[in-house]
């Protein structure tokens, strides 16, 4: 799958996650084959909550580059922990 397809199938399961997610149903979209990767939405009332998997809390430490983070945080994500 091409990056354009990726991006395409990625926006159509968010649009239809929040066109039809009850209040606590969540979505979780991870890597093939990397269970640490990934970013999963869980619907709260009217508003969504987000978690990206960053890799930092597994063994071995790979945490997300520089510019990822910086990224992440103009989503209004922020650090978390273990």
């Amino acid at each position: 799958m091409n990056s354009t397809d990726r991006v395409a199938f990625y926006e159509t399961m968010l649009d239809t996650f929040l066109a039809k997610a009850k209040d606590g149903g969540y979505i979780v979209l991870e890597v093939v084959g990397g269970a640490d990767e990934y970013v999963q939405y869980r619907r709260c009332g009217d508003r969504i909550l987000g978690e990206v998997g960053s890799r930092q809390w597994a063994d071995p430490e790979r945490p997300l580059p520089a510019s990822a983070v910086d990224g992440l945080a103009l989503l209004g994500f922020s650090g978390g922990g273990p």
